[in-house]
């Protein structure tokens, strides 16, 4: 485990959380305004991860330890939907989908290694 508190894979996988949040937020949010409007089903699962995401965070700074499992396999989905955007024709140019697809899975590892370093401090913690 790290002895520097900002190289912890929890607050990486923070971090990362919250920067996934601001683009869902910010550059989503305005892009996918037209295709969202024609879609109830792809504005559902648009709102349904801006909220995942912005109820994970504060969960994941009181260090809920099944959140980051849960957020690693958010991380996995929208790596996956990323990946889906061009060939979808969801945006017309490849570097935002790959982008968020690589985004996605850092969130997925470093959640899943939070969530594997904490399930070990406990058990340590239960056997002292």
């Amino acid at each position: 485990m790290s002895n520097n508190k900002s190289t912890k894979p929890e607050n990486i996988a923070l971090v990362l959380i919250i920067l996934q949040l601001l683009f869902k937020v910010t550059m989503e949010l305005i892009k996918s305004h037209g295709l969202r409007q024609g879609n109830p089903f792809i504005d559902a699962l648009f709102w349904a991860g801006t909220i995942a995401w912005a109820v994970i965070i504060p969960l994941l700074v009181q260090q809920y330890r099944l959140v980051y499992l849960f957020a690693a396999i958010l991380g996995i989905l929208n790596g996956a939907v990323g990946l889906l955007f061009p060939i979808m024709q969801v945006c017309r140019h490849y570097i935002v989908g790959p982008t968020i697809c690589v985004h996605g899975l850092l969130i997925a590892y470093f959640s899943f290694k939070a969530y594997r370093e904490l399930s070990l401090n406990q058990r340590d913690a239960k056997e002292r």
